[in-house]
């Protein structure tokens, strides 16, 4: 509904749910980082780090998922902030640990999901570090909302940095 498309996903695998995941997202085939952006510049302020497209500075090669080979589903849990259970861990420690995290994309389509149904935003003490998805210089993507600017607030960070209000969102795909 907040993109008004008409989908149909005949051949999505939802993925097994686990305990404490109860949030499903559904991206669809050909939903791209800058194109969620601007839906969300569309219903609320919204800033990022950079005057160039997201498409261009993210690596998709990098991604662990990708929209643009397919629609597919993802569980999260089911809460504003971001995952306190993995606050203090960097993009290199979770993937090391073998945790499969949330892409920007997926996080900017929560944020379109979340405001659309309770007209509030996800992360407005803590960042999401996206460490499913890498800028062209191996960066990672943070996302929060900022309620001091009143806007989201897409900026990056290095894989190695870490810190109790810099946590990823844990995902079931």
């Amino acid at each position: 509904e907040v993109f008004n498309l008409d989908a149909d996903f005949p051949n999505l695998t939802i993925p097994a749910k686990r305990k404490g995941f109860d949030q499903l997202l559904v991206m669809a085939q050909g939903m791209t980082a800058e194109q969620l952006f601007q839906k969300c510049k569309e219903m609320f302020h919204a800033w990022k780090w950079i005057d160039k497209s997201l498409d261009e500075v993210l690596d998709q090669a990098k991604s662990v998922r990708n929209p643009v080979k397919g629609s597919y589903a993802i569980w999260v849990r089911d809460r504003v902030e971001a995952d306190e259970e993995l606050k203090n861990l960097s993009a290199n420690d979770l993937k090391q640990r073998n945790i499969q995290d949330i892409t920007l994309e997926e996080r900017l389509l929560y944020e379109l999901f979340y405001y659309w149904k309770f007209k509030k935003h996800l992360d407005t003490y803590n960042w999401t570090l996206c460490s499913g998805s890498r800028y062209g210089g191996g960066g990672v993507p943070l996302v929060s909302w900022s309620d001091i600017r009143d806007e989201l607030r897409v900026r990056w960070c290095r894989p190695d940095d870490a810190g109790g209000r810099l946590r990823s969102r844990e995902v079931v795909s």
